[in-house]
């Protein structure tokens, strides 16, 4: 049976879904999580061969800074009694809810960002800060992270992700033709991709109040995707605007 969605679920922020398997949405999902761990990885293990200088000790601190970051925000969120929960090995605290990690997430890649901002280890805390403000709800501030990094890195693995954080946080503040000329920045690998960019684009052109073309833009994917998923998706909208097939 296809999944019925309300006016109110297709007017809020729709984030970039996936035709294929549980696991591929999943890995997209924590796609910079992924990247970011990596980074750290990779890092400590340059430390392992011995740094000396003053300028490398600070390297190492702002990565062991990072990595505890990281932890937390990768920490899962326990919902039970905490007093009953054991103290973690690694000194990080233990989570009730999605909120309050984020919070503490929040604040560990603030102190790397003040602390430690023109460092590689600051940027990608600005990006993940970024991105946990969006979260949070922050729009604004997150809106400023993400931009601010996009100024600072020109190429890197995290471009992408960071850019679709960003046009959440556009749409999220109405700021739709900052969100559109984003979008078509986006790089497309395969025509999965293509196709869910033209319907985030529709999605846009709908709530920018261009109604005309974001059917249209519906319309045709509704008649070239292979995605019965996405089809759904697409006919769903397309109903509750009220247009004819």
């Amino acid at each position: 049976m296809a999944r019925k969605y309300t006016r109110k679920q297709l007017k809020g922020p729709d984030e970039f879904i996936t035709a294929s398997t549980r696991m591929i949405e999943l890995v997209k999902t924590h796609l910079k999580l992924v990247l970011v761990t990596l980074v750290v990885a990779a890092v400590l293990i340059g430390a392992a061969w011995g740094w000396s200088s003053m300028r490398d000790a600070k390297a190492r601190k702002a990565t062991a800074m990072l990595s505890k970051a990281v932890r937390i925000y990768q920490k899962p969120v326990l919902d039970i009694d905490l007093s009953k929960v054991k103290k973690s090995a690694d000194g990080i605290p233990h989570f009730k809810d999605r909120k309050s990690k984020l919070t503490a997430a929040e604040k560990a890649f603030s102190e790397v960002v003040d602390k430690y901002g023109q460092s590689g280890a600051g940027a990608i805390a600005l990006a993940m800060r970024g991105g946990v403000r969006y979260d949070l709800g922050q729009y604004k501030t997150a809106i400023e992270d993400l931009e601010k990094y996009l100024a600072r890195q020109e190429n890197g693995p995290f471009r992408a992700v960071v850019q679709e954080d960003l046009i959440y946080s556009y749409e999220a503040t109405k700021q739709y033709d900052k969100a559109l000329a984003l979008l078509d920045k986006l790089p497309a690998e395969n025509d999965e991709q293509k196709e869910l960019m033209a319907y985030h684009k529709a999605r846009l052109l709908a709530l920018k109040g261009q109604t005309k073309k974001a059917v249209e833009q519906f319309r045709e994917i509704v008649s070239k995707t292979k995605s019965s998923q996405l089809r759904r998706r697409v006919n769903q909208r397309l109903a509750l605007m009220g247009a004819k097939k």
